[in-house]
């Protein structure tokens, strides 16, 4: 009986593939993988052209773009000096005090303060917060108050949010009584001009500091009595409440 034994493979590394064969398997490959998710694609396309969709949705707010490291670096020593103690150098004058609302020097500055602290996270925040020296703190709580003629004036709701940007920044830093006063003189000016307070108060609680949430909670929930202290003792002349005329 005769056995017919065939060669088998060569022994040994196998030939190497032409590098052009390769570009032409990976392009080929490269190409059927982009017409299989063209394919995908369109599939999803036509199913979702099925659903209607609204945009915005339905309570979507819009999303505020944080600014990143780089910038936040660049811009801060710029707002540091409106927090240490050099800044007591410029105060707002007391005999004064309602004088050149909106334009003077120390409102345009801590108004772009204002604006910078919402733009940051709440890890800028709290270098923000710390850099406050307490001697500077004054002019925030300040700040805080005057604004109320500019939402008066100008009927901007955006001149609130700056209020409570720097109140929060502020943190009740000096005495929580006078943020409390600050705050509840700012919240009753947007109310005589149909500005609601609430929303601009639940906003501000939900980033500030925890130590500082008791502070906003009672300015935006102070009693009716209180109020009309505060704004006959602190408030600008235009909130000041009427006296009433005595009989007799």
């Amino acid at each position: 009986m005769s056995i017919n034994i065939q060669p088998g493979p060569p022994v040994g590394p196998a030939p190497a593939t032409p590098a052009v064969s390769l570009r032409r398997s990976f392009t080929q490959s490269t190409e059927r993988l982009a017409f299989i998710a063209s394919r995908t694609f369109r599939s999803a396309d036509r199913a979702c052209s099925k659903v209607e969709v609204t945009w915005p949705p339905p309570g979507y707010l819009g999303c505020q773009l944080l600014m990143n490291t780089s910038a936040f670096e660049s811009q801060l020593p710029e707002f540091q000096s409106l927090l240490n103690v050099t800044a007591t150098r410029r105060r707002y004058s007391d005999r004064h005090f309602w004088d050149s609302v909106g334009s003077h020097e120390l409102d345009l500055a801590l108004s772009r303060l204002a604006d910078f602290y919402a733009g940051c996270n709440d890890g800028q925040r709290r270098i923000l917060r710390r850099s406050l020296h307490p001697a500077a703190s004054w002019n925030l709580v300040a700040y805080v108050r005057r604004m109320a003629l500019q939402i008066l004036s100008t009927k901007d709701a955006s001149w609130l949010t700056r209020a409570m940007n720097i109140a929060s920044l502020e943190n009740a830093t000096i005495d929580f009584r006078d943020s409390i006063a600050s705050l509840v003189i700012a919240r009753i000016a947007a109310e005589n001009v149909g500005i609601d307070p609430l929303p601009h108060f639940d906003k501000a609680i939900s980033k500030c500091d925890s130590s500082m949430i008791s502070t906003f909670k009672n300015a935006r929930d102070h009693r009716p009595s209180n109020v009309s202290a505060i704004l006959r003792f602190f408030g600008p002349p235009q909130l000041k409440p009427k006296r009433k005329k005595q009989i007799g």
